[in-house]
């Protein structure tokens, strides 16, 4: 039986666009520890297109709710660990990329 999914569509320029400016947004907020807090306030996860980052910013939003530091090593553990991305990448692998 022949594969009747075709080749997966090639992203356009702004929906590589987009993509590319959430993980800036979420490698920021990891690289910025004493800002988390504040820049959840300001964001939410329905301003993320992709289903993924807004599971990682879900992630960030428990941790800091139950006190405890957003690290691309605590992150994983909450978002599940072998749980991927997408074919073959966890988040683990995704969030220390």
């Amino acid at each position: 039986m022949a594969n009747t999914a075709g080749p997966v569509p090639k992203p356009t320029p702004m929906e590589e666009f987009v993509l590319e400016t959430e993980q800036a947004v979420i490698g920021l907020m990891l690289r910025s520890p004493s800002k988390i807090r504040d820049m959840l306030e300001q964001i939410d996860e329905r301003d993320f297109a992709e289903e993924a980052h807004q599971t990682i910013l879900a992630g960030m939003r428990w941790l800091v709710g139950q006190g405890k530091p957003v690290t691309p090593f605590s992150l994983p553990p909450v978002l599940g660990p072998d749980r991927e991305v997408s074919k073959g990448v966890t988040f683990a692998r995704y969030i220390q990329e």
